[in-house]
């Protein structure tokens, strides 16, 4: 897999098991508030990355637009109440990503969540299966055409734009604040990610942000779900961009130029200032080549589906011999990339069934022997189960694969001051 593929999974990896990684002292949490009017918040939580929510609270109670992770949710909760002990009676979710939805276990129970119908299938599947999400931390309100509410003395448009970003994304309008919520259409300072394993695809953002351009007036602020505000100059200034970044790389294409020769000729020169956030610019290119060259597939079905409901009939026995029987019969139509395992022990980890998770991690360095990543894993197992000389020697050989693997050096250097 790619340096990008890899980061992205790593990413998700991390937001499904956030409270594990908190909870071994990882990662701090913490929430910040922003008041933008009398009646309007920017929340900012801090977890294993930031990330922008916005509250409406007031005489009508609270609506809260996305919940962030799990990990920030306990403190986001006692945020708003000291805001208002009034109810929080709406919970906006933009789209399924866990950065988004992670706090829906902790807020979501009494409440009306809203969300784009797909939203709720989505977050009982794929990798969402092993958040094992209650009903009530479910959308209950589903749309796929706009809709709005008065809420604390404004009209609130909820705005279906599916299709760039995710196929489940919408975006929220405080029509008498002027303050639009982007979710994960993304900032209007950076490239976007098409998450293509959600139904993103770049070749439908243009169309998209001119969606929302035209849907509201040009007075307004539009608030990203990671990153700072900006205006609709800004924003037209983007969605130019991704027409002419996309031109480009095509005609170099068309003439027979090669991905990898599009990025040593740095073809995008232009637009490296976009480059700056979560998507580098030779990624930029890569997303865009990928699309129209056909590499962009239609993704495998999730391992982590049928290994999971394994798990729940069997013991860690009857998932290695589900995952070696799909393996020989399916391999063509499932993922078995090493982070389906890794994920999969880590949910075990959060569990606290490190027995369980050891064996999972042992049995994925056999299927893949050169990877750091899995040795870097059992390692961290070991150590949360308190065996300091396996967890070192885990951690060595990872390092002795990638001896500049951040994480591995991290946890040598902490173990050698127990």
């Amino acid at each position: 897999m790619k340096i990008f593929g890899k980061l992205i999974l790593f990413v998700f990896l991390v937001m499904a098991v956030s409270p594990l990684y908190a909870q071994v002292g990882d990662l701090k949490s913490k929430v910040e508030l922003k008041k933008l009017n009398d009646h309007l918040y920017q929340i900012t939580t801090h977890g294993f990355f930031d990330v922008e929510l916005i509250a409406s609270v007031g005489p009508d109670g609270i609506l809260l637009v996305d919940t962030g992770l799990e990990q920030t949710a306990k403190q986001l909760k006692k945020t708003l109440k000291d805001l208002n002990q009034g109810k929080l009676k709406y919970i906006i979710n933009t789209h399924e990503h866990n950065d988004h939805t992670g706090g829906n276990k902790v807020l979501g129970r009494e409440v009306d969540i809203i969300a784009h119908e797909k939203v709720k299938h989505e977050l009982k599947v794929g990798y969402n299966i092993l958040r094992e999400l209650p009903d009530f931390a479910l959308p209950n309100k589903t749309i796929t055409a706009p809709m709005s509410l008065q809420f604390n003395g404004e009209e609130i448009k909820i705005i279906p734009v599916p299709g760039s970003h995710s196929d489940t994304d919408t975006i929220v309008y405080f029509t008498k604040s002027k303050i639009v919520y982007m979710g994960g259409v993304g900032h209007a300072k950076n490239f976007p990610f098409p998450d293509t394993t959600k139904g993103g695809d770049v070749k439908n953002y243009p169309d998209v942000i001119q969606k929302i351009i035209d849907a509201v007036p040009d007075d307004v602020t539009f608030i990203p779900g990671h990153g700072e505000s900006y205006t609709k100059a800004d924003l037209k200034e983007f969605h130019e961009m991704l027409i002419k970044t996309i031109k480009l790389v095509k005609q170099e294409l068309k003439a027979g130029k090669k991905p990898k020769e599009l990025q040593q000729a740095k073809i995008l020169k232009k637009w490296d200032s976009y480059g700056q956030g979560f998507v580098k610019t030779d990624a930029w290119i890569k997303v865009i080549t990928d699309r129209f060259t056909g590499k962009t597939k239609t993704p495998k079905k999730f391992l982590i589906e049928p290994l999971y409901h394994a798990l729940k009939k069997n013991n860690i026995k009857g998932v290695l011999t589900e995952y070696k029987q799909l393996k020989e019969k399916h391999k063509a139509e499932y993922d078995f990339s090493e982070n389906v395992l890794n994920l999969l022990g880590y949910h075990l980890l959060g569990q606290k069934k490190i027995d369980q998770a050891i064996e999972i991690f042992k049995f994925n360095i056999e299927e893949y022997p050169e990877s750091y990543n899995v040795y870097d894993s059992l390692g961290e197992a070991y150590m949360i189960k308190g065996e300091k000389k396996l967890a070192i020697e885990y951690y060595q050989k990872a390092l002795q694969i990638n001896p500049e693997f951040e994480n591995s050096k991290k946890m040598l250097k902490k173990l050698e001051k127990k």
